[in-house]
C-alpha cells in the first residue's frame, strides 16, 4: 500500500509520462500542421480501430493520421527491438485502384536500430473514404477495417465501464471535464490513502481519437498503471491497452483470468 506522499509522487510521474507522449486534450479533432493546402484527398484525416502490431497478444488499439502535407503518424504501443508509442512517417506514393479506392504507400521513420522495419507499408482507403485496410506484420497489420474518425472529435469525458467488469484497473471510471479521471471499486470512489475527503484524481489527455489515461491497481490505489486508447468513430467505445504490460491486469500469458484471450480490451461510454 502506498501512503499519500508515495501516491502523489506516482501521480506526478504519470502526468509527466502523459506529457512526454505529446498528447493534448482536444474536442476539435487532429490539428493539421499545414492548413493552407491539402496535398491529397485524404489529407487531414484520422482512422481508428485495431491492428496486429509487434509482439502483441491481441490486436492493438491504433490511430493512423494523415496531416495536411505528406507527413503522417501512427499511434499505438508497438514492441520491436525497442518500444514506441508514436511513430511518424511519410506518404511516398498514392494510386487509385480498380475499385476507386486509394492505395497509399507509407515509409516510417524508425531509428537506425529498427532499419529492417523501415520498408514500405501499403494502406487502402475505400472509395467513399469511410474505411482503411492494409498494412503488414510485424508493423501495423490492420484487423478488419479502421473507421474514419470525425474531424470534430467526440469527447471522452463521461463515465465508462468495461464489459463484465473485465480489466479491473479501469473497469469503472469517469473522465472529468477538468482532465482528471476518478475511479470506483466495489461501489466506492477511490480516495488518497484512508482520507475519505480526498478523492483520487489522475490526469488524462485526448488528441482527436487518441487518449492517454491511467488505471488503478488494487482497491487501496497502491499503483497507477499507464494506459492508452483510441475512440471509435461514434465516441461510444474505446479500444485500449497498457504501456506497462508487466503489471497491468490484462489478458497476457499468465494473466488470462483478466479478460477474453486474443480480444482487444475495450470499454463503453455509459
Amino acid at each position: 500500500m502506498k501512503n499519500f506522499s508515495s501516491l502523489a509522487f506516482i501521480c506526478i510521474i504519470t502526468c509527466a509520462f502523459l506529457c512526454c507522449n505529446s498528447c493534448q486534450k482536444t474536442q476539435n479533432g487532429p490539428p493539421p500542421p499545414n492548413t493552407t493546402t491539402s496535398t491529397f484527398s485524404f489529407s487531414n484525416t484520422e482512422y481508428t480501430g485495431t491492428a496486429n502490431a509487434g509482439n502483441g497478444y491481441y490486436p492493438k488499439p491504433i490511430s493512423i493520421r494523415f496531416n495536411g502535407d505528406s507527413s503522417m503518424s501512427t499511434f499505438t504501443y508497438i514492441l520491436l527491438n525497442n518500444a514506441y508509442s508514436l511513430v511518424k512517417g511519410k506518404v511516398t506514393n498514392v494510386a487509385t485502384n480498380a475499385q476507386g479506392g486509394t492505395d497509399i504507400t507509407v515509409k516510417y521513420a524508425f531509428p537506425s536500430t529498427e532499419a529492417q522495419f523501415n520498408g514500405p507499408q501499403v494502406y487502402t482507403i475505400s472509395a467513399d473514404k469511410s474505411t482503411m485496410t492494409g498494412g503488414a506484420f510485424p508493423l501495423y497489420a490492420i484487423t478488419g477495417t479502421l473507421k474514419l474518425f470525425p474531424a470534430k472529435a467526440p469527447s471522452v469525458t463521461g463515465h465508462w465501464a468495461t464489459p463484465h467488469g473485465y480489466y479491473f484497473e479501469v473497469a469503472n471510471m469517469s473522465f472529468g471535464e477538468d482532465s482528471t479521471a476518478t475511479y470506483v471499486v466495489n461501489g466506492k470512489t477511490l480516495v488518497y490513502g484512508g482520507d475519505a475527503t480526498q478523492v483520487l484524481h489522475v490526469k488524462w489527455s485526448q488528441d482527436g481519437g487518441r487518449v492517454n489515461f491511467s488505471g488503478i491497481l488494487g482497491s487501496q490505489n497502491n499503483r497507477i498503471i499507464p494506459y492508452y486508447g483510441v475512440l471509435t468513430a461514434d465516441g461510444k467505445s474505446m479500444f485500449f491497452d497498457s504501456y506497462d504490460f508487466l503489471n497491468a491486469q490484462l489478458p497476457y500469458p499468465g494473466n488470462y483470468d483478466y479478460g477474453p484471450v486474443g480480444v482487444t480490451p475495450n470499454m463503453q461510454k455509459q
